[in-house]
């Protein structure tokens, strides 16, 4: 038993990486392992450290895509960056917002994501949300103070939700002036 207690702690140093690319709190994220993740943050796993595979995703990046809130929680606590933003300008706020993933939004909204923060191709959290037809999560966006911010080419997230046939989300969009 010391010896897997001993593996496990080596295992939280800043430059342990996986096969594939991860570091063990990254991957314990991505699974949604949250005691894992507890035992690796208590012995001082790197939060913010990004994935080599994927250099742009952080572990609360992976927890926030894949909809793990308690592990999403955990991460902000122990100092994750909340508005990282990857070359492109991609944050967890983004993921969760494309995935639907309705309480990890609302916990990365209360501790401090920017609502409106824009990719460089000016894609935002609102766009993502109603592209993919997340009604709840656009409700959640508008009521925390989301602009139906422009596209590079234009388009608002109205405009994409009007394309992808979304019509309850336009009317939201529509009762809140965006």
């Amino acid at each position: 038993m010391s010896h897997l207690t001993f593996s496990c702690i080596s295992l939280c140093h800043t430059f342990s990486y996986t096969q594939n690319g991860g570091t063990p709190l990254y991957v314990a994220c991505q699974n949604g392992q949250k005691q894992t993740v507890v035992v690796l943050l208590k012995n001082g796993a790197n939060v913010n450290l990004t994935c080599t595979v994927d250099p742009l995703s952080t572990p609360l990046g992976i927890a926030a895509e894949k909809g793990h809130t308690e592990i999403v929680e955990k991460l902000i606590s122990a100092g994750a960056v909340i508005n990282y933003q990857d070359k492109d300008g991609c944050t967890p706020l983004y993921v969760a917002c494309q995935n639907g993933h309705k309480q990890t939004v609302d916990v990365l909204l209360k501790n401090g994501a920017n609502v409106n923060l824009t990719w460089t191709n000016g894609a935002t959290p609102l766009i993502f949300a109603g592209c993919n037809g997340h009604l709840e999560v656009v409700r959640l966006l508008l009521e925390s103070g989301a602009k139906d911010l422009p596209y590079k080419d234009g388009r608002t997230a109205m405009s994409f939700a009007r394309a992808e046939g979304h019509q309850q989300i336009v009317k939201l969009l529509q009762q809140y002036k965006v």
